[in-house]
């Protein structure tokens, strides 16, 4: 039972919503950042509840500098939070080529752009809009990510206009 709630008016608590997706990977120490009237603001994770409700869950975050002058209560910002060291990676968006392909192999479009030839991938990391490709695709490469349904077991297509 809840008998009072003591606030501290000189500083404030960021409440923020995350997608479960990144549940295992939201740990309190992490930092995150925020703009606010082009001004940059940072905070860090202070506590993560683990309860998903509706494809969410929730962590507190605390200000570890300065906090905007004019905050109040209830406003809406969104964050960038940190999960981990940004690296370099080849990227490839999600489609419904998977599947059919498992993440296995994708056809690539060859480089007169008139047709794709089959070719085996690694996918590593991924989150909800993209696949990372630890192996088989080099930078710029154009890949087929629609459906195979109509490829058959063919290990090269054309591409008709």
């Amino acid at each position: 039972m809840k008998i009072g709630q003591i606030n501290n008016l000189s500083s404030y608590k960021i409440e923020v919503s995350i997608d479960e997706h990144y549940i295992d990977r939201v740990m309190p120490g992490l930092d995150a950042t925020f703009e606010k009237n082009n001004d940059t603001y940072s905070a860090q994770i202070r506590k993560v509840y683990p309860e998903v409700r509706n494809g969410k869950f929730r962590a507190d975050l605390k200000f570890t500098g300065s906090q905007p002058d004019n905050i109040r209560t209830g406003q809406t910002y969104y964050l960038n939070i940190q999960l981990g060291s940004p690296t370099n990676a080849i990227i490839v968006p999600k489609g419904n080529f998977y599947q059919r392909t498992g993440g296995r192999w994708i056809y690539v479009v060859d480089s007169d752009g008139k047709s794709a030839s089959k070719r085996s991938i690694r996918i590593g990391r991924q989150n909800p809009k993209y696949y990372e490709v630890l192996e088989g695709l080099e930078p710029d490469e154009k890949v087929i990510i629609s459906g195979y349904e109509n490829f058959g077991e063919n290990d090269r297509v054309v591409i008709s206009e």
